[in-house]
């Protein structure tokens, strides 16, 4: 058996891949014969719809074609999806060097050229194989001149043996295309059909000619003959095979299909029907595309319709969704149930094996949907559907563009549902991690908490944490009260994360809100923006009263939070490191640091070793009150060879930044360099962000300027670290003080619009407005960025 083993290794196994052809609630898996592939639909075929004419003929000549360009984008491009990838491999295409030429080579260039001059009889010197090397050389130096002599030859009957001749123009074909013009092309093409050779080109060869011709901004009868002779040749005669035992389609199916529509756009329906019926006899039309029922009158909406499905069955995706919005985006009064229906299918086409491309196509077709069918709601499957792939791929932009849609004013009454199962935790911590998209991510908690939706028993505790984290103070509190009061309520109460996120959220409520003006709300109005008028003095006694008793249920409520997790955790003695260090920090963030270090006792007591993350929260405590005495003890750890981290350093800086001890800062950011500690954590780069652009001047403006390099580049780099829009705001503040109107509408537009809720920053877009007018700098299309609420997401 292992003497054969080398033999065993060469068997093919054939698997079949299974039918795309999808349904709003049915889903074929029905595996496809070794009929449904291109090429070996010579029996009966379905009969097509009887809306489309038959063609006469007496079809009177056609006017010549033009091709829009936004279609032959779509035509000639070569994504992974349109042409298959081995193919696109082998594509000829222009060097981008020229090729420089041996010696040898350029002799025989420039002798062919020297005999050219004599005559024909001249050369009769040179063999087929000869002329076959001019031409590659020729091809790959860029020698356009060379190339046209040697297809000017052919198309005057050089060599004069019919089948030398064909093989000549083939290898032209093959090499020079690059550097040929499309009349050329088309030239040798029809020679090459008299001479019964189009069938030495290579299927990649002739994908690559017919893109050429394609791209032209017009088509007369010939070409169209041509790329007719082309498409019913190749598609009969061409393995279709392209991996043993798989079917795959021809790349010239989806340049066929988009002739098809082209000439439809044109009004040629006679021509479009005829090139329809020669891929439907081909087998390029799978018999499920036809088989859907309708009752338009429209020929090209049933053809393009079927295209369409079609695009789904060869997997054709990208192709799929430009069919399928061109019909969907029509100028129509009323769009059909029909167009409705083909749009949906090519959104459960799209997620039934999807990639990343895919999922944010089927993102942006479902918006398209619900925008142009007003008449029409998206089926909840489809919504969920999306949300679970975008899910499972990690990819959190299209999940939070259709989310957004969802949620927009015109579109909250259809009442589309919110992820459900593990996506809805997905997608919260997108929102409050990734994109830090505040509005929308307080939208989701405020939904979870009023429409009491279902948030799975292991992702309870993580979604208030990022409830919390993101600052939803009012959601945050009545989720854990909720999942607190439960038979599961430990899974919340005891989880040292969301206990600390809980902890911090609120002290820092009631921090910001004694410092506040009475009345104001801090999680729901941004304090950026004065109110239009003053308070009465009994209106102003009663909201002091009532800030006095919402700042007492908060601290009540914090404290409340940190008993129970103590409760659920004692006897200390048994709680974790990760759990003693969390009760810590918690007690020095609410400003008890005899407790705080009583935690930290226990852990001394079991003999256990303090690492970098209980240094760090312990000297947490200390920066916030003396970040120098912080700093003083980062060096001794310094000398002591204990080597901090960045977070070390980090968390100093930001507490001297807070503090406004600007040389302090500095020194620890060239600390941070001399010890090589990497990147600082966004927090860090934040709180130096705020502290340099604080003032105003010159030197401010500086900084401003390169403030937003700096969060540009954290936002579009590798790591996609999004800045909070509360620094956007604060720049964009900063940069109107320093009179930089210009700069703060860029700061408003990458970090706070979309970000957060429009009516939040809405003094803020006003100043910015003033400024842009007063200082003459008001560019086109800033005016209507700062009036007109975005339609759906980030742009």
């Amino acid at each position: 058996m292992s003497l054969c083993r080398h033999l065993l290794l060469r068997v093919n196994h054939t698997n079949w891949r299974a039918s795309t052809i999808v349904s709003r609630r049915h889903i074929s898996t029905t595996k496809p014969s070794r009929d449904s592939a291109p090429g070996s639909h010579d029996g009966p075929q379905p009969a097509l719809p009887r809306v489309i004419a038959e063609p006469s003929a007496s079809t009177p000549t056609r006017p010549i074609l033009r091709l829009s360009p936004e279609v032959m984008h779509v035509a000639s491009r070569n994504k992974r999806r349109d042409i298959p990838p081995e193919l696109a491999t082998v594509l000829p295409a222009v060097p981008v060097e020229r090729a420089v030429l041996s010696p040898r080579w350029k002799e025989q260039i420039d002798a062919y050229e020297a005999a050219r001059a004599g005559g024909p009889q001249a050369l009769a010197g040179f063999t087929v194989a000869m002329l076959s090397a001019v031409a590659t050389y020729a091809s790959r130096a860029r020698l356009g001149v060379v190339v046209d002599h040697l297809a000017a030859d052919v198309l005057d009957s050089f060599p004069s043996r019919p089948d030398a001749r064909s093989q000549f123009a083939a290898h032209v074909l093959t090499h020079g295309s690059p550097v040929l013009s499309g009349d050329k092309i088309l030239s040798l093409l029809a020679a090459l059909e008299q001479l019964k050779g189009l069938s030495l080109l290579s299927e990649a060869v002739t994908i690559y000619i017919t893109k050429r011709l394609m791209e032209d901004s017009s088509i007369t009868d010939e070409k169209l003959r041509i790329l007719t002779i082309i498409f019913d040749r190749s598609l009969r005669n061409r393995a279709t095979l392209h991996y043993i035992g798989t079917p795959r389609p021809s790349g010239l199916i989806p340049l066929a299909y988009f002739m098809v529509h082209n000439l439809l756009e044109s009004g040629q329906d006679q021509q479009a029907y005829a090139l329809f019926q020669l891929l439907v006899s081909r087998g390029c039309i799978p018999p499920e595309a036809l088989q859907h029922s309708t009752t338009s009158s429209d020929a090209s909406l049933v053809i393009i319709s079927a295209l369409a499905r079609s695009c789904l069955h060869w997997r054709f995706n990208q192709s799929a969704v430009f069919f399928s919005k061109r019909l969907l985006c029509r100028d129509m009064q009323h769009i059909p149930d029909e167009v409705i229906e083909l749009n949906l299918d090519v959104a459960y086409g799209l997620l039934e094996t999807p990639t990343t491309g895919d999922v944010l196509q089927c993102a942006h077709l479902l918006i398209e949907i619900d925008l142009h069918a007003r008449d029409h709601r998206l089926p909840d499957s489809i919504i969920r559907r999306l949300y679970h792939a975008a899910h499972a791929l990690d990819k959190g932009r299209p999940a939070e563009l259709l989310y957004a849609h969802t949620q927009a004013p015109a579109f909250l009454a259809r009442g589309y549902p919110a992820p459900d199962g593990r996506a809805l935790t997905w997608l919260m911590r997108h929102l409050a991690v990734v994109s830090c998209n505040k509005h929308l991510g307080r939208q989701l908690a405020r939904r979870v908490v009023d429409d009491f939706v279902p948030v799975p028993l292991q992702d309870r505790a993580a979604f208030v944490a990022l409830a919390a984290h993101s600052g939803y103070a009012l959601a945050a509190r009545a989720l854990w009260e909720r999942f607190a009061a439960g038979k599961h309520g430990a899974a919340v109460v005891g989880n040292a994360r969301t206990m600390l996120r809980m902890v911090s959220c609120f002290a820092n409520v009631v921090r910001t809100r004694k410092g506040a003006p009475a009345g104001a709300r801090v999680e729901w109005q941004d304090v950026r923006d004065a109110p239009d008028h003053d308070a009465k003095d009994e209106e102003a006694v009663a909201a002091q009263a009532q800030e006095e008793e919402a700042i007492a249920d908060a601290e009540a409520f914090t404290q409340h939070v940190l008993d129970a997790f103590r409760t659920a955790k004692e006897p200390l003695a048994h709680a974790s490191h990760e759990e003693l260090t969390s009760l810590a920090r918690a007690h020095f963030i609410l400003g008890d640091i005899p407790a705080g270090f009583a935690a930290f006792r226990e852990l001394l007591q079991r003999k256990e070793v303090p690492d970098m993350h209980d240094i760090n929260v312990a000297l947490s405590a200390l920066a916030e009150y003396t970040p120098r005495g912080a700093a003083q003890m980062v060096e001794q750890m310094v000398q002591r060879g204990i080597r901090p981290d960045a977070v070390t350093v980090g968390t100093v800086l930001h507490h001297a930044a807070l503090h406004g001890d600007d040389t302090l800062v500095q020194t620890l950011v060239a600390r941070s360099r001399a010890l090589g500690l990497g990147q600082l954590d966004v927090n860090s780069v934040q709180a130096l962000i705020r502290a340099s652009v604080d003032g105003g001047g010159a030197e401010a403006a500086h900084n401003l300027r390169r403030a937003y390099d700096i969060v540009r580049a954290l936002a579009r780099g590798p790591g996609r670290r999004a800045v909070s829009p509360n620094t956007g705001k604060d720049c964009a503040v900063a940069a109107l003080r320093a009179e930089q109107p210009l700069l703060a509408f860029k700061f408003w537009k990458l970090l706070v619009v979309g970000r957060t809720a429009w009516y939040e920053h809405q003094g803020l877009r006003r100043q910015i407005q003033q400024q842009l007018v007063q200082r003459g700098e008001m560019q086109a299309g800033m005016l209507r960025d700062l009036t007109k609420e975005p339609r759906y997401g980030r742009k």
